[in-house]
């Protein structure tokens, strides 16, 4: 995982505090780790993802999910069915990392189909991996019309009948 990454990571982890933090990477870099060693109150869970059976499935929910530096191993297949078990049952919120090697088999093309948004590459300064976030706050905010007060639309009460 890039330092860029990591920086952004943990100012992230500092100013929202989530009580669970999963890491499905190949290894714990030294600066989140020194950092989730020093706030007692984020617990951490790291996986090397085998498969989705036995990786994923005995997992919990946790509130931050970050898929780093896992995909280019997997076949696309595998890559949407991780990112979809994970969005659907695992995470609050869901950061991947879809590496330049990566990106052919799994694109912005299928992480926009999964509901996932790019963020974008300058935030972290990586030119070579992209990074996609997946939350339900932004993915389905709530329409204007949707409350209590235009429900019924009294407006059309005595104009026509329904």
């Amino acid at each position: 995982m890039r330092s860029e990454l990591e920086q952004a990571l943990i100012e992230r982890l500092k100013s929202e505090n989530p009580g669970t933090f999963l890491l499905i990477a190949p290894e714990i870099p030294a600066g989140l780790n020194n950092h989730l060693g020093n706030t007692p109150d984020v617990t951490l869970k790291h996986v090397v993802f085998e498969s989705i059976g036995q990786s994923i499935a005995p997992l919990g929910r946790f509130d931050y999910v970050v898929v780093a530096e896992t995909l280019d191993r997997l076949s696309s297949e595998v890559s949407e069915q991780l990112i979809s078990r994970l969005r659907d049952l695992h995470a609050k919120l869901l950061w991947v990392m879809v590496s330049g090697e990566q990106s052919e088999r799994y694109g912005s093309s299928e992480a926009i189909a999964q509901g996932l948004r790019m963020v974008s590459a300058e935030k972290f300064g990586t030119g070579t991996s992209q990074w996609y976030e997946f939350s339900l706050e932004f993915y389905k905010p709530v329409p204007q019309w949707l409350n209590a007060r235009d429900w019924a639309n009294p407006d059309q009460w005595d104009k026509s009948r329904w």
